[in-house]
């Protein structure tokens, strides 16, 4: 959005192909700061995307990374980078689970969501990397962003009350500045909903910015 007032100015259009130039299905992406590359999952394969120029409208070439193996439907709209440890959360739409991988594709966990009453609730739909060790799911159907815990899958706390159905979250630390964001998209409406989260709880992943550090000597005038 320009301003913050809900206009936007479209910047390229690009076409997802492969190095054979062949169309690409995506249906997730999450931004991958550290290799300047976005993520994109689809019917169980992720690749990673060189959107090349991002002004021009030229073919944003994706590369086949791995296969998930964990089933669940062809559509994925659970996708998320964590850059504290390089590592990506999946999640097909409306599973149970979130899975966790390293670049590679190594499986290294499975985290089940939970209710406040400790209970497995799964339809999971959309997936975000919070701070404090916690990730943000949207939960298909029942109009509720969750806070879990990234490894046990425990209930945090309810986030917020959607307006429509979650398909998609991300986090958003700079359109709203000094605040921050979470945007959750519906699965069919024209909007986004943008709902404020405590400082530090949605960061853009891999993308802090160090302390400005003063290295000028102070010199002591009385010696």
């Amino acid at each position: 959005p320009v301003g913050g007032n809900g206009a936007a100015v479209l910047i390229s259009s690009k076409n997802i192909v492969d190095a054979a130039n062949n169309p690409i299905s995506i249906s997730a992406l999450a931004w991958d700061p550290n290799r300047n590359k976005l993520w994109g999952a689809y019917e169980d394969k992720l690749y990673l995307i060189d959107v090349g120029d991002k002004t021009l409208n030229t073919d944003a070439v994706a590369t086949f990374q791995f296969n998930a193996g964990v089933g669940g439907i062809n559509l994925v709209d659970g996708l998320a980078y964590d850059g504290s440890d390089d590592t990506i959360y999946y999640s097909p739409d409306v599973n149970a689970n979130v899975y966790h991988f390293s670049p590679a594709g190594v499986l290294l966990n499975t985290v089940t969501p939970k209710n406040a009453a400790g209970v497995a609730d799964g339809s999971v739909s959309g997936v975000v990397v919070g701070s404090a060790n916690t990730l943000y799911i949207g939960r298909n159907g029942f109009a509720e962003i969750r806070r879990i815990d990234k490894v046990t899958g425990d209930f945090v706390s309810t986030f917020a009350t959607t307006a429509g159905r979650v398909e998609d979250l991300t986090c958003d630390p700079v359109t709203y500045a000094p605040k921050e964001a979470i945007l959750a998209k519906d699965a069919y409406n024209g909007l986004y909903e943008a709902f404020e989260v405590e400082q530090g709880t949605c960061p853009l992943q891999g993308d802090e910015t160090p302390p400005k550090v003063d290295c000028r000597e102070t010199v002591n005038p009385h010696g």
